[in-house]
Protein backbone atom coordinates (compact mmCIF):
# COMPACT_ATOMS: atom_id res chain seq x y z
CA UNK A 1 0.00 0.00 0.00
CA UNK A 2 1.47 3.57 -0.81
CA UNK A 3 0.58 7.60 -0.23
CA UNK A 4 0.86 8.55 -3.99
CA UNK A 5 1.44 12.10 -4.03
CA UNK A 6 -0.28 14.23 -6.96
CA UNK A 7 1.34 17.63 -8.22
CA UNK A 8 -1.33 19.85 -9.21
CA UNK A 9 0.54 22.89 -10.09
CA UNK A 10 1.64 25.95 -8.11
CA UNK A 11 3.62 23.77 -5.81
CA UNK A 12 0.36 22.14 -4.24
CA UNK A 13 -0.06 18.83 -4.02
CA UNK A 14 -2.93 16.29 -3.32
CA UNK A 15 -2.97 12.65 -1.98
CA UNK A 16 -3.85 8.92 -3.06
CA UNK A 17 -3.69 5.70 -1.27
CA UNK A 18 -3.00 3.24 -3.88
CA UNK A 19 -3.48 -0.79 -2.68
CA UNK A 20 -0.98 -3.61 -3.60
CA UNK A 21 -1.30 -3.62 -7.27
CA UNK A 22 -1.16 0.22 -7.32
CA UNK A 23 -4.95 0.43 -7.76
CA UNK A 24 -6.20 3.54 -6.58
CA UNK A 25 -8.58 2.70 -3.56
CA UNK A 26 -11.58 4.59 -4.91
CA UNK A 27 -13.53 5.24 -1.74
CA UNK A 28 -10.64 7.44 -0.10
CA UNK A 29 -9.97 8.97 -3.16
CA UNK A 30 -13.59 10.48 -3.37
CA UNK A 31 -13.41 11.25 0.85
CA UNK A 32 -10.24 12.53 0.12
CA UNK A 33 -11.25 15.25 -2.59
CA UNK A 34 -14.47 16.08 -0.90
CA UNK A 35 -12.10 17.19 2.16
CA UNK A 36 -10.51 19.28 -0.41
CA UNK A 37 -13.63 20.31 -2.06
CA UNK A 38 -14.78 21.64 1.40
CA UNK A 39 -11.08 23.38 1.92
CA UNK A 40 -9.28 21.18 3.78
CA UNK A 41 -5.61 22.15 4.60
CA UNK A 42 -3.17 20.23 2.23
CA UNK A 43 -1.30 19.14 5.36
CA UNK A 44 -4.54 17.68 6.68
CA UNK A 45 -5.24 15.93 3.45
CA UNK A 46 -1.56 14.12 3.81
CA UNK A 47 -1.95 13.16 7.00
CA UNK A 48 -5.42 11.94 6.41
CA UNK A 49 -4.65 10.04 3.21
CA UNK A 50 -1.34 7.68 5.54
CA UNK A 51 -4.20 7.43 8.52
CA UNK A 52 -6.15 5.87 6.17
CA UNK A 53 -3.38 3.90 4.68
CA UNK A 54 -2.53 2.55 8.44
CA UNK A 55 -6.34 1.63 8.50
CA UNK A 56 -6.15 -0.34 5.06
CA UNK A 57 -3.30 -1.83 6.11
CA UNK A 58 -4.65 -3.41 9.39
CA UNK A 59 -7.74 -4.74 7.91
CA UNK A 60 -5.60 -6.46 4.90
CA UNK A 61 -3.99 -8.33 8.10
CA UNK A 62 -6.83 -9.04 10.04
CA UNK A 63 -8.13 -10.13 6.41
CA UNK A 64 -11.63 -8.23 6.15
CA UNK A 65 -12.27 -5.22 3.84
CA UNK A 66 -13.54 -1.73 4.36
CA UNK A 67 -16.96 -2.38 3.25
CA UNK A 68 -17.12 -5.40 5.56
CA UNK A 69 -16.62 -4.03 9.01
CA UNK A 70 -20.20 -4.41 9.60
CA UNK A 71 -21.67 -7.25 7.60
CA UNK A 72 -22.19 -10.92 8.62
CA UNK A 73 -21.12 -10.95 12.50
CA UNK A 74 -18.43 -8.52 12.13
CA UNK A 75 -18.61 -6.19 15.52
CA UNK A 76 -17.66 -2.67 13.97
CA UNK A 77 -16.58 -1.53 17.86
CA UNK A 78 -14.46 -4.67 18.54
CA UNK A 79 -12.78 -4.12 15.00
CA UNK A 80 -12.23 -0.42 15.60
CA UNK A 81 -11.28 -1.17 19.57
CA UNK A 82 -8.70 -3.82 18.26
CA UNK A 83 -7.27 -1.16 15.28
CA UNK A 84 -7.29 0.90 18.27
CA UNK A 85 -4.40 -1.37 20.17
CA UNK A 86 -2.83 -2.35 17.02
CA UNK A 87 -1.97 1.65 16.78
CA UNK A 88 -0.80 1.53 20.12
CA UNK A 89 1.56 -1.87 19.96
CA UNK A 90 1.78 -3.32 15.85
CA UNK A 91 2.68 -6.52 17.19
CA UNK A 92 -0.19 -7.41 18.72
CA UNK A 93 -2.74 -8.64 16.66
CA UNK A 94 -6.25 -10.60 17.85
CA UNK A 95 -4.07 -11.01 21.45
CA UNK A 96 -2.06 -13.87 19.78
CA UNK A 97 1.30 -12.74 21.23
CA UNK A 98 1.59 -12.40 24.95
CA UNK A 99 4.12 -10.39 26.73
CA UNK A 100 5.89 -10.50 30.01
CA UNK A 101 6.78 -6.85 29.63
CA UNK A 102 3.99 -5.15 27.62
CA UNK A 103 5.99 -3.30 24.65
CA UNK A 104 6.64 0.57 24.83
CA UNK A 105 3.79 2.25 22.95
CA UNK A 106 4.76 3.00 19.09
CA UNK A 107 2.21 5.85 18.90
CA UNK A 108 0.60 8.44 21.48
CA UNK A 109 -3.18 8.80 22.55
CA UNK A 110 -3.50 11.90 20.60
CA UNK A 111 -2.37 10.30 17.54
CA UNK A 112 -4.36 7.17 17.82
CA UNK A 113 -7.43 9.70 18.38
CA UNK A 114 -6.34 11.43 15.32
CA UNK A 115 -6.23 8.38 13.18
CA UNK A 116 -9.14 6.81 14.69
CA UNK A 117 -11.36 10.46 13.62
CA UNK A 118 -9.74 9.99 9.97
CA UNK A 119 -11.23 6.63 10.12
CA UNK A 120 -14.51 7.12 11.01
CA UNK A 121 -14.81 9.90 9.33
CA UNK A 122 -14.40 8.32 6.35
CA UNK A 123 -17.60 6.03 7.31
CA UNK A 124 -19.51 8.53 8.04
CA UNK A 125 -18.83 9.79 4.43
CA UNK A 126 -19.33 7.06 2.65
CA UNK A 127 -22.82 6.60 5.29
CA UNK A 128 -23.94 10.03 4.11
CA UNK A 129 -23.55 9.16 0.52
CA UNK A 130 -25.91 5.50 0.93
CA UNK A 131 -22.98 3.61 0.02
CA UNK A 132 -23.00 1.88 3.60
CA UNK A 133 -24.36 1.68 6.44
CA UNK A 134 -23.98 4.38 9.09
CA UNK A 135 -21.52 3.18 11.96
CA UNK A 136 -23.27 4.12 14.92
CA UNK A 137 -19.99 4.04 16.80
CA UNK A 138 -19.02 7.41 15.89
CA UNK A 139 -21.78 9.34 17.64
CA UNK A 140 -21.59 7.23 20.60
CA UNK A 141 -18.11 5.64 20.96
CA UNK A 142 -15.68 8.01 19.58
CA UNK A 143 -12.28 7.90 21.06
CA UNK A 144 -12.45 11.59 22.59
CA UNK A 145 -15.57 13.61 22.27
CA UNK A 146 -13.63 16.95 22.51
CA UNK A 147 -13.26 15.98 18.68
CA UNK A 148 -15.45 18.72 16.61
CA UNK A 149 -18.71 17.00 15.11
CA UNK A 150 -18.43 16.14 11.24
CA UNK A 151 -22.04 17.14 11.12
CA UNK A 152 -20.81 20.60 10.83
CA UNK A 153 -19.46 19.67 7.33
CA UNK A 154 -22.76 18.79 5.53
Amino acid sequence: MKVQRIDIGNNQYRYLLLDDKFNVIDPVKRYLKYLDNIDRAENTLKNYAYHLKTYFEYLQQIGIAYDEISSDGNNPIEILGNFASWLENPTIINNKVSFLTPPEAKRSNQTINLIISAVLGLYEFLARGNELPELDVYKNQRMNPQFKSLDRLY
